[in-house]
């Protein structure tokens, strides 16, 4: 049709929609409008004024939207045409009636039915077969909060959020990504949350952390990686989530493994109870002395003496009924009601191991202000009392006060306020208290407690851990090394609070210096220009030490020494404080000699012969707790025990270079990392409280930071004195086990052997056996002394001799004593009798014996 002047109206659609490229300005919109005014322009949505310029009105092919600064690449861009719906023009009676004012009325009430077919096309509607159904929907106060449904004949209805949907919606609307069976609207609503909904990414990247902590209510978790810094980690209640997702640190050095799962495991509490089952029966360690426990049960009575911090002592933030050592005495008295027990608690708050192990940490009068002057304890008012029941007496040592209450276990418990003391500080403090208690008269079986560690929550705590987690690893090797009673609390709380077996490793091994020069690796000394890496070893041309940046305690590194010339030294560290890296251990080869240092102070030497120039040399090194070993050519050549750390750190090489060789170290790396099997349990307030005690009727206990809460000390203690009650229950018969003790001392000054005056007898049938030990408390007094011996006797024949070789001692003497040794009876009367005898190069000397005891337990047939 020709144009009159008119407008033409045609079937293209009034909308137009682009993406923009960052570049392009000027869009085309192939419609017809009638003014600028018609036209509306929208970017991502927001509708536009003054950013553009409008061409071609009146145009019928349309026109250009050119925009003053080009649309920001990926932006949507909308161009529609609105049209207000009226009349154009007034026909009057009579008047002229021309076609161009009839035509134009005409396009622009068509222009306004395409733009109503526009908005129909874009709005919901019944299908053109659809049966006449009334969709009028239900007025605004009715359908005010509720859900928009249909009912069965398609009509709309409202239901309240909780209500039930039709079957027919789960089909439709509901079935997730890998689900089997639909489910209705409402019952995915009405399901648990998920973090997802609180905000969390779950993409490995984005912090999750603040989310989490902030969960005052079980959420899920779905699959995902969830990213938590380790400081924040102590802020997240595990039982608030649920699900297969995984936390860790983005900013984690570690192997992708330890980095994924150094913070939380996904899986629930069903794991956690079966590591719980494997847990409990290995608490109590490796099997202990407890033959003088014994031989007082086997009497009808038992003191038991406790003897620790402010936690043991139990007078602050809970009742002392619900203190662990009071949980322990009612558990021992459950356990065995026909041993008279008696109890005694001789603990000091805001005192540590040295104090205890110190023969001149006195009482005084009073209670000083500065603790490291001494202590004082009050007698106990007019009610019975079993901490110190009859005060503290002046001028006798702290550890004194625990030999004259004469017991038969000392339950030590140190470790909350040592975090300042080095390794071997708390070692020597542990191994003097346990010497002095070999002393006495009656030497006690002894326990010692590996207690909880602080809150993280707290900066100023949570840089107490390392420390204190290297501690309770020397309480251990100290507990296997002198046979003690291990009650493992730490061992409990971290399990509870982190999800993993302290007492168990999880060994992964690296091969050929995987991902050398990543960020998993640094220079302590050095740098990449002095060393390479050719075929999967460290070839060393100049100065380095490369750093691997781990966190593990234990290590077997299985090394390939290929050194250019005589002169050069390999070197291997480990345990390196990541904030003090010159705390570490040093493992050399050099001229012939193994050396193990510690910051560079000789801790171990042994000749091992000199490696091979040119060839191969193959050393493996095993670091395991406190015992450190190594190997040369599958020849063992090193065994030594250190306590100087046992804290988790990385490792080094270093290859001193004597001369202008370059040579090479390769290795196969071994790690081990406390086992992770099951998610935590519980929360850092569920142990130690919220500090409310002082203030609130209802407060659960504990303080907040290094105090248990009331639930803290039964959930973290009670399962470690468990194991050791266990113990007790295996123990023979007691009516079997036979003592005798004196203190009456002997001298002599010959070199032949005395009897100490101690015989036991026991009746036997062949094939039986008893288990025999001894102690004797010795002090030489003459300055030519060079042994003490003792030997012990059946029926007048000798069976077993052990020697202390000494130089002279002062009046506190020394200990000589035999562990408990299977001895097979004869048939009828077995006597056993204690002798000992004194040394020297002259045999002139004086020495006495002023306390001994002999130990007999008769434990049945020898095939039994």
């Amino acid at each position: 049709m020709a144009n009159s002047g008119h407008i033409q109206i045609t079937t293209t659609p009034p909308r137009v929609q682009y993406v923009a490229d960052g570049v392009q300005s000027v869009f085309v919109f192939p419609f017809p409008i009638f003014t600028a005014g018609n036209l509306q322009v929208f970017l991502d949505g927001l509708l536009q004024s003054g950013t553009y310029t409008t061409a071609g009105v009146g145009a019928s092919h349309g026109g250009s939207v050119a925009f003053l600064t080009p649309p920001a690449s990926g932006a949507r861009i909308t161009i529609r045409r609105q049209l207000p719906v009226q009349r154009t023009s007034d026909f009057q009676e009579g008047g002229d009636f021309r076609a161009k004012t009839l035509n134009d009325e005409l396009d622009y009430q068509t222009a306004a039915m395409q733009q109503i077919e526009t908005d129909v096309i874009r709005g919901l509607r019944l299908p053109p077969a659809d049966p006449d159904v009334d969709t009028t929907l239900p007025d605004s106060q009715a359908r005010a909060g509720k859900l928009l449904a249909f009912d069965a004949t398609g009509a709309p209805v409202t239901l309240a959020p909780t209500a039930s949907l039709p079957d027919d919606a789960s089909d439709r609307y509901v079935t997730g990504t890998g689900q089997v069976t639909p489910r209705t609207l409402a019952d995915r609503f009405a399901a648990m949350p998920t973090v997802l909904d609180r905000g969390a990414a779950g993409d490995g990247s984005r912090d999750d952390g603040p989310v989490l902590a902030a969960l005052d209510e079980p959420h899920g978790l779905p699959k995902g990686d969830y990213a938590v810094a380790a400081d924040a980690l102590a802020a997240i209640r595990p039982y608030r989530l649920e699900g297969a997702g995984a936390l860790h640190d983005p900013a984690a050095t570690e192997t992708p493994l330890k980095a994924r799962h150094a913070l939380f495991n996904p899986q629930g509490t069903g794991r956690a109870v079966a590591m719980l089952a494997g847990l409990l029966p290995d608490l109590a360690g490796p099997t202990p002395d407890l033959s003088a426990l014994a031989r007082a049960m086997a009497d009808g009575a038992v003191k038991v003496v406790f003897v620790g911090d402010s936690i043991t002592e139990g007078v602050y933030d809970v009742e002392p009924e619900n203190r662990w050592a009071a949980l322990f005495q009612q558990s021992l008295e459950h356990a065995f009601p026909r041993v008279a027990w008696t109890f005694e608690n001789l603990s000091l708050g805001q005192r540590d191991a040295q104090h205890l192990a110190d023969p001149n940490y006195l009482a005084l009068a009073a209670e000083p202000s500065d603790r490291d002057l001494g202590f004082y304890r009050a007698p106990p008012g007019p009610f019975p009392a079993d901490s110190w029941s009859t005060g503290s007496e002046t001028g006798v040592s702290w550890r004194q006060h625990v030999a004259n209450a004469a017991p038969d276990l000392v339950v030590w418990a140190h470790g909350m306020n040592n975090f300042t003391m080095t390794g071997q500080e708390y070692a020597d403090a542990v191994a003097g208290f346990h010497a002095f208690t070999r002393t006495w008269a009656k030497p006690p079986s002894m326990a010692v407690v590996a207690t909880f560690l602080p809150t993280r929550l707290d900066p100023a705590y949570r840089a107490q851990q390392v420390a204190l987690d290297s501690h309770y690893r020397i309480l251990r090797a100290l507990a296997r090394q002198h046979r003690l009673s291990l009650i493992d609390a730490n061992r409990v709380h971290h399990f509870l609070r982190d999800g993993l077996d302290e007492g168990r490793r999880l060994w992964f091994r690296e091969d050929a210096f995987r991902a050398f020069g990543t960020d998993w690796w640094d220079y302590l000394e050095g740098s990449a220009a002095g060393v390479s890496l050719n075929s999967g070893r460290l070839v060393f041309g100049g100065t380095a030490r490369p750093w691997r940046k781990l966190a593990a305690a234990d290590f077997q590194a299985d090394l390939t020494w290929r050194p250019a010339q005589s002169g050069d030294v390999l070197a291997f560290n480990y345990r390196i404080d990541p904030d003090t890296p010159l705390e570490r251990y040093e493992f050399q080869w050099s001229g012939g000699n193994l050396r193990l240092y510690w910051k560079g102070g000789s801790k171990a030497q042994v000749i091992a012969g000199a490696a091979t120039v040119g060839a191969d040399n193959h050393v493996r090194l095993r670091c395991d707790g406190a015992r450190h070993r190594v190997w040369i050519d599958g020849v063992l050549k090193l065994d030594a025990l250190d306590h100087e750390s046992l804290r988790e750190g990385g490792c080094a090489y270093r290859a001193y270079r004597g001369g202008a060789g370059s040579p090479q170290i390769g290795c196969t790396l071994k790690v081990g990392y406390p086992a992770r099997y099951a998610r935590p349990l519980l929360h850092e307030d569920d142990l130690v409280g919220l500090g409310d005690w002082a203030g609130n009727a209802d407060s659960a206990g504990g303080n907040g930071v290094n105090h248990p809460s009331t639930a803290g000390h039964y959930l973290m203690y009670a399962p470690a004195f468990g194991a050791f009650i266990a113990l007790l229950r295996a123990l023979p018969a007691p009516s079997v086990i036979r003592h005798a003790a004196s203190t009456a001392a002997i001298a002599t000054t010959a070199p032949t052997f005395v009897s100490t005056g101690e015989q036991v007898s026991v009746q036997g049938e062949a094939g039986e056996l008893a288990l025999v030990s001894f102690n004797l408390h010795v002090v030489n007094q003459a300055p030519a002394t060079k042994a003490n011996l003792a030997r012990l006797t059946l029926n007048g024949a000798q069976i077993a001799e052990t020697t202390q070789y000494l130089p002279p001692t002062d009046d506190a003497g020394v200990v000589v004593s035999m562990a408990t040794v299977p001895v097979a009876l004869v048939q009828g009367s077995n006597t056993f009798a204690l002798e000992w005898r004194a040394e020297a190069d002259t045999h002139t000397l004086e020495s006495k014996v002023p306390g001994r005891s002999l130990v007999v337990q008769k434990v049945g047939a020898a095939n039994g």
